[in-house]
């Protein structure tokens, strides 16, 4: 941070003060990034990010992503069939009181694969 210019501390101070404020958590940059995928598959994996952190993976319905996202719940199979695909997530259903409850997990040992950065890889 001894580097960082006034401007740069000013940001970072109301970052944080955004963070604290509203539900926010850190994407994944290269993924948001990563042209083999469609955009909105990219922004449905970080919103499926975000709902897996309390529970560990992500448990909301097809209407609720789409919901997010401003798409039928037709469009949203179609993007968690591409991010399984590429092997970012793992759909699971396990059985519950109501009978199955899909949970959504994050494949991170692929993302660190896919996305581990090359500076990082020479370590």
């Amino acid at each position: 941070m001894e580097n960082q210019t006034k401007k740069g501390k000013v940001f970072v101070r109301e970052w944080q003060d955004l963070m604290n404020d509203h539900r926010t958590y850190v994407g994944l940059v290269p993924l948001l990034e990563d042209t083999k995928l469609n955009c909105p598959a990219r922004i449905l994996f970080h919103i499926i990010s975000s709902f897996s952190y309390v529970e560990g993976y992500c448990f909301a319905t097809n209407e609720a992503l789409g919901a997010r996202l401003g798409l039928k719940k037709g469009m949203v199979k179609q993007y968690l069939r591409e991010l399984q695909q590429h092997h970012l997530i793992k759909v699971d259903m396990v059985p519950c009181r109501r009978g199955f409850e899909r949970q959504i997990h994050l494949q991170f040992e692929e993302l660190r694969l896919r996305y581990k950065s090359k500076a990082r890889k020479a370590q």
